[in-house]
């Protein structure tokens, strides 16, 4: 199908050169915009080691071809040959919420494992549906699904989740998070930052 498995070997004499090398996880980036190539491409470069970028695909080949020519990629407009392909085993999907949901689920459907970005869907009952659709159907089938939320690995705010658990339930929580947000960012571009009718637009973003 165009997209192959690589392995990592241990190399080196004795012990090391009989064992099996090990695979890399072999995954397909699904979108190739602005958060796709500032955040999701770095990162795939800098894990290179654990993980396999095969496949870039975009609605529009101009854009899969140049971020896919970044990761030592294939190119792609077809997601179905990307969902149907045996050596995939994940995919990442970082485009418009208001197509993303459908994407998800045809990733599940396809048996691959799925890191969605946020927002997760366009309204909450949109993203509960899903994460009810996810638990139904296939978490039992040892589907890993994370929705990236990197809030969640905040030294300070892991801390404060230690400490809420040695605590108790709190009674009043009273929390100050500077994070400037410059208009000049290309983030500030992405179009749901820029709708009410998405998510809440930036509003929501900012608290």
């Amino acid at each position: 199908d165009g997209y192959h498995r690589r392995s990592r070997g241990g190399g080196g004499g004795g012990e090391s050169s009989r064992q099996q090398p090990t695979e890399r996880l072999n995954v397909a980036l699904l979108g190739a915009g602005i958060f796709a190539t500032a955040s999701h491409a770095p990162m795939l470069q800098k894990l290179n080691k654990n993980i396999n970028c095969v496949a870039v695909w975009s609605r529009t080949y101009e854009n899969a071809a140049n971020l896919a020519t970044k990761l030592g990629a294939t190119p792609c407009t077809d997601v179905q040959q990307i969902l149907n392909s045996p050596n995939i085993d994940a995919v990442i999907t970082a485009m418009p919420i208001d197509v993303q949901p459908e994407y998800v689920l045809k990733a599940m459907h396809a048996g691959k494992h799925v890191y969605s970005e946020k927002p997760l869907a366009t309204t909450m009952q949109q993203a509960k549906k899903l994460i009810e659709t996810y638990e139904t159907h296939f978490a039992s089938r040892n589907i890993a699904w994370h929705v990236a939320g990197q809030s969640r690995y905040d030294p300070a705010l892991r801390t404060a989740k230690q400490a809420l658990a040695d605590i108790g339930t709190p009674f009043l929580v009273d929390m100050k998070v500077r994070a400037p947000f410059l208009q000049s960012s290309p983030h500030s571009e992405a179009m749901w930052r820029n709708s009410p009718d998405w998510y809440g637009g930036m509003i929501v973003e900012a608290f």
